[in-house]
């Protein structure tokens, strides 16, 4: 039995990337986004605090939540 075809993900002079490489960029990138929405979101959180009231910030937070996520659904998910 030929145990380096076992052990490699190459196929020819074609090889697959490691499994880490592939997950690790998107990995990052998404907490890069994170980071920075945390890094907008405590300042926010502060200052909205001092002008509006609690309830006031949570149906804001929902409005701009489907503000988003609605035209995201219908034009880039094609769901009605």
């Amino acid at each position: 039995m030929n145990r380096g075809r076992l052990t490699t993900a190459c196929s020819g002079r074609r090889c697959a990337p490691p499994l880490m490489l592939s997950v690790r960029l998107p990995a990052l990138v998404s907490w890069g986004i994170a980071c920075f929405e945390y890094l907008l979101q405590v300042p926010a959180n502060r200052i909205g605090y001092s002008v509006l009231s609690l309830g006031q910030l949570k149906i804001l937070q929902e409005v701009i939540t489907l503000t988003v996520f609605v035209p995201f659904v219908v034009y880039y998910m094609k769901e009605p």
